[in-house]
């Protein structure tokens, strides 16, 4: 497993193979069970932050572009994302899919916190900023995130 969150981070973020990336939150969701100090909140923002550079060619992703662009990512991904509300203090992102449903059934809290995790980064969202009020795994028909915004 590697040694710290970042190569975790930096391990799911390149994996463009589905089957790999469940791997590595397979073996996340086992170093979290045994009591390590990584985060999986903590990877997934890492992941998304990594991401986001990527996406956002230098601008902060907290404007406009920065949000399209995670959105535009996110459908790549299988995920079906939605923003349902967005103002200067919030924005309100709705997931329709979860990607990792067979690993999310036996750690669920590894891949909620995963994807809280990602979804900040992505946006460039501090996570004590973040909100999940509807959870699949939790029987809701979609994952429901809201992000209060820096002021």
């Amino acid at each position: 497993m590697p040694g710290s969150r970042e190569a975790l981070a930096s391990e799911l973020a390149a994996s463009a193979d589905p089957v790999q990336a469940e791997l590595g939150l397979a073996r996340l969701a086992d170093a979290s069970g045994a009591g390590s100090s990584v985060s999986a909140q903590a990877v997934g923002y890492e992941c998304g932050r990594e991401i986001a550079a990527g996406l956002s060619n230098g601008h902060d992703s907290r404007e406009r572009g920065g949000l399209d662009g995670a959105m535009a990512y996110l459908a790549t991904t299988g995920c079906s994302p939605r923003v349902v509300a967005s103002d200067e203090h919030k924005v309100v992102v709705e997931v329709g899919s979860c990607l990792y449903p067979e690993v999310a059934r036996d750690h669920p809290g590894v891949v909620c916190d995963l994807s809280s995790g990602l979804l900040c980064g992505l946006l460039g969202i501090d996570p004590a900023g973040h909100r999940r009020t509807k959870s699949i795994v939790n029987g809701d028909s979609t994952c429901l995130h809201e992000f209060a915004l820096p002021v």
